[in-house]
């Protein structure tokens, strides 16, 4: 599972059946913020309220509307990614299971 607040009130949760969820609350209520189009999430990270990075279990995936629509911006190549980090919203790493890792910066 998987955690991650851009403020006060917005945030994401993954769980461990592969499901993202959104809360605009402060956690009161969370709903399905769109498909999800990976099988499993392992980490999540947002640097504000549209932009984001999910990793699931073969790659990364990013949105830029909040969580509605994602696209994959990795392929891990069999290898499980275990975290992602970002720094900010432009430069960011990824962590795979066997210890490779891959930056983004633009």
């Amino acid at each position: 599972m998987a955690l991650h607040f851009v403020d006060e009130q917005q945030g994401w949760l993954c769980h461990n059946h592969g499901g993202l969820v959104d809360t605009r609350d402060g956690g009161r209520t969370w709903s399905v913020e769109g498909r999800w189009p990976g099988t499993s999430v392992r980490a999540i990270w947002f640097g504000d309220a549209q932009s984001g990075w999910c990793a699931e279990v073969g790659g990364v995936y990013a949105t830029e509307d909040g969580g509605r629509s994602w696209v994959r911006e990795l392929e891990s190549g069999g290898d499980p990614v275990v975290a992602v980090v970002f720094a900010d919203q432009s430069q960011g790493w990824v962590l795979t299971f066997s210890g490779d890792v891959y930056g983004r910066n633009d």
